[in-house]
C-alpha cells in the first residue's frame, strides 16, 4: 500500500502524527511519502523508519512562532502539492492524507477527475472559523471545500465539538467521521539527565508549548507569578517558543521564581515532565479553533499523572470530569487562580489515579485500534 501525506505546514513536527505513521508502517506495511514544510531537527520520531520518505515542499532551519509565507511563493507550494496529489490518485490501493482545508480543496477537486482508486482522509489540524477569515478569497475557498466534503472518505477530528461543527456546516457524511484526540502513550523511559535544573522542594508549575500574548493568558499568569515572588513554595517553568512581542516584554522583567526556556528535544521534554507537579494551559477562546481545543500537551501532562489548570473552554469542559484531572478556571480572575494554587498540594495517590484514568480512556493505542478498523473498512470499499 502507498500512503501520501501532504501539507504546507510542518505536520511531521506534530507529536500525534507519529502514531499514525507507526500504524500505517507496521499494521499496513505501507510505503509512506510525507510532503510538508521540513524544519531542521524536528523529525526525530521518524529517523529509524526506512519506509518513510520525506519530500519537503519547503525547508527551514528553525521554527518561529510568527511563521512567514514570504520565503517561498505559496502558489508554487500548492502547485508542487497538486502534482504530488495527482500522482497519488493515479496509483491503486493508496491513501491520501492531509491536514489543511486549502490542500483538502485541491485534493477534492482532483479526486473528481483522478481519484477513483485512492481513499482521501482528512485529519483536521485547525478548525477554520469562517467568521474570522478576513480575506474574501479564503472565505470562498473554504466554502468550496465544505461543499465538496461529501467526497471525503474518512474525516478525523481531535475533539467532538470540532466534528459536530464541521458536519453541521458542510456536506460531510457524519458516518465518515471518527474522533481521535491529540493524545499520546505513557512514556516509561527514565534517565538521569543532568540538563534538568529545577530547584528541589518546590511545587513546580509548568507550561509546555509555544506562547504569545494575543492568544494566551500570559499577562494574567505573569501577574500571578509576580504576586508569588516572595513565596518560596512555587516555581514556574515555561518551555517553548515565544512570540517576538513576548520576548521583548520579558527583557524588562525579572522573576526569581520562574524560568523561560526555548523549545527542547522530545527526549529532554520527557525529563521536564517528570519534575512538573501542576500543568497549565493558557489558551484564550478567541475563536472556535481555540474554544474547541484539547491540545496534545494536555494529554501529555495527564500521561505523567500531572493535573492541569486551564481556562473554561468548550473543548475542555467535556473531558474534565474528575478532580484528579485538574480544574478549569477563569484566568481573568487572579484571585481565583491564586486560591487554587494556594490550595494545591502534589499527591502521589491522585497522580497514580490520573495515570490509570489516562491509560483507560485516552492512551493513543486505543484510538489507533479504532482507526485501523475504519481504514480496513475503507480498503474493502469499491
Amino acid at each position: 500500500m502507498k500512503i501520501t501525506i501532504v501539507s504546507t505546514i510542518n505536520i511531521s513536527g506534530i507529536p500525534s502524527l507519529r502514531y499514525f505513521i507507526k500504524l500505517f508502517s507496521k499494521e499496513f506495511s505501507a510505503s509512506i511519502d510525507v510532503m510538508d514544510v521540513q524544519i531542521k531537527n524536528v523529525n526525530s520520531y521518524y529517523g529509524n523508519l526506512s519506509n518513510v520518505k520525506f519530500d519537503p515542499v519547503f525547508s527551514r532551519d528553525k521554527l518561529n512562532v510568527e511563521s512567514s509565507i514570504n520565503e517561498m511563493n505559496m502558489l508554487n507550494r500548492y502547485f508542487k502539492l497538486a502534482k504530488k496529489i495527482k500522482k497519488s490518485y493515479q496509483q491503486n490501493d493508496s491513501l491520501l492524507f492531509t491536514y489543511e482545508y486549502t490542500v483538502l480543496l485541491i485534493a477534492l477537486i482532483l479526486k473528481v477527475v483522478y481519484g477513483k482508486g485512492t481513499k482521501l482522509i482528512y485529519h483536521q489540524y485547525e478548525l477554520v472559523d469562517i467568521g474570522v477569515l478576513h480575506q474574501k478569497v479564503r472565505k470562498i475557498l473554504f466554502k468550496w471545500t465544505r461543499s465538496l466534503s461529501s467526497k471525503i472518505d474518512l474525516a478525523i477530528f481531535p475533539e467532538i465539538k470540532r466534528c459536530e461543527y464541521y458536519v453541521n456546516n458542510s456536506t460531510l457524511d457524519p458516518l465518515k467521521t471518527i474522533v481521535i484526540p491529540n493524545s499520546c502513550e505513557i512514556n516509561e523511559h527514565i534517565s538521569d539527565d543532568n540538563e534538568i535544573n529545577i530547584p528541589q522542594g518546590k511545587v513546580v508549575v509548568g507550561h509546555v508549548g509555544n506562547i504569545g500574548l494575543e492568544r494566551h493568558y500570559f499577562n494574567e499568569i505573569l501577574e500571578v507569578i509576580d504576586s508569588l515572588k516572595n513565596n518560596d513554595r512555587y516555581y514556574f517553568i515555561f518551555i517553548g517558543l515565544k512570540s517576538s512581542e513576548l520576548d521583548e516584554k520579558l527583557k524588562n522583567l525579572e522573576f526569581k521564581n520562574a524560568i523561560f526556556l526555548p523549545a527542547v528535544s522530545h527526549e529532554l521534554l520527557n525529563e521536564y515532565y517528570r519534575r512538573i507537579d501542576l500543568g497549565i494551559i493558557l489558551y484564550k477562546g478567541i475563536d472556535l479553533n481555540y474554544e474547541f481545543c484539547a491540545p496534545n500537551k494536555l494529554y501529555e501532562y495527564w500521561s505523567y499523572g500531572i493535573p492541569v489548570i486551564a481556562s473554561i473552554l468548550g473543548g475542555l469542559k467535556l473531558i474534565f470530569k474528575n478532580d484528579f484531572q485538574g480544574i478549569l478556571l477563569n484566568f481573568d480572575n487572579r484571585k481565583e487562580v491564586m486560591a487554587y494554587l494556594n490550595s494545591f498540594s502534589p499527591s502521589n495517590e491522585k497522580s497514580r489515579e490520573l495515570k490509570e484514568y489516562f491509560d483507560k480512556h485516552f492512551r493513543m493505542q486505543i484510538h489507533m485500534n479504532n482507526l485501523r478498523e475504519r481504514i480496513n473498512e475503507l480498503l474493502l470499499e469499491k
